[in-house]
């Protein structure tokens, strides 16, 4: 009996020890092992009877933009506009729309929330451009100081080889 009790006193004495008596020590690993990320599931590949494919997926590149550091930079918008080979307008027009995006976000809270969900907001990523060329998104990723605030996630994209005649499936 005895030599089944004593065990389990050791394991209980180190419980204590690691809760009770140095919670601390421990609390950081448990904060970095908290996150989410929502991971699109692969659709797979759709062939006709011979074999031919009728529908799959490739890789695409979305860039997102964190206001809060691309702000901090005055040519940001220059150099992310030459490197996506789009015109500063655009650039500066999907801007515009992520700031939409966040003030009706922070229209919907109370009076007294609305600065904090603004500084939060500012922090996160917003969808700037769907389906970036390839080079570009490499360019970005391997420029991080050029391109401050600019994130690059990727994703998968519906392919149809046949253009529309498959797009039903």
């Amino acid at each position: 009996m005895i030599g089944l009790l004593l065990p389990l006193a050791g394991l209980e004495a180190r419980l204590v020890q690691l809760q009770i008596l140095s919670p601390g020590k421990y609390a950081a690993s448990v904060q970095t092992r908290r996150s989410l990320e929502i991971a699109e599931p692969a659709r797979g590949r759709i062939l006709d009877r011979t074999g031919k494919v009728l529908a799959e997926d490739r890789p695409a590149y979305d860039l997102y933009l964190v206001l809060d550091e691309f702000e901090k930079s005055p040519e940001a918008t220059a150099t992310l506009a030459e490197t996506l080979g789009l015109a500063i307008e655009e650039i500066e027009n999907g801007v515009v729309r992520i700031y939409d995006r966040i003030q009706a976000q922070v229209n919907r809270r109370p009076k007294h929330e609305r600065l904090k969900i603004l500084a939060r907001e500012r922090k996160a990523p917003y969808l700037l451009e769907r389906d970036i060329p390839r080079e570009a998104a490499f360019r970005i990723e391997t420029n991080a100081t050029k391109h401050p605030g600019s994130v690059v996630r990727e994703g998968l994209k519906r392919h149809y080889p046949g253009g529309a005649s498959a797009a039903h499936l």
